[in-house]
């Protein structure tokens, strides 16, 4: 059965609320770890980490590991250009 995609609304970001969020805030609110947050928005690993070195999906470290919020993941989906995306 082909898996389809949700259609998100824009949700505003701070990039202050991004610079000052702990890696417990993070947690808190919903965050998932780059194997996971990569499946969620679905790019590969590889992709994933490119648009965190480009800046374009924030994270906060916890010790040796990224942790993404949610809502970060949600805004980097409503930004992207879904057109000709295989659902």
């Amino acid at each position: 059965m082909p898996r389809t995609r949700p259609v998100f609304a824009p949700i505003p970001e701070s990039p202050a609320l991004v610079a000052t969020a702990t890696a417990a805030d993070v947690w808190a609110e919903g965050a998932l770890g780059v194997p996971a947050a990569a499946e969620f928005i679905g790019i590969g690993r590889s992709e994933f980490w490119r648009e965190m070195d480009a800046g374009r999906i924030a994270f906060v470290k916890h010790g040796t590991k990224r942790l993404i919020a949610k809502r970060v993941l949600v805004a980097w989906l409503a930004r992207k250009d879904h057109s000709g995306v295989k659902t």
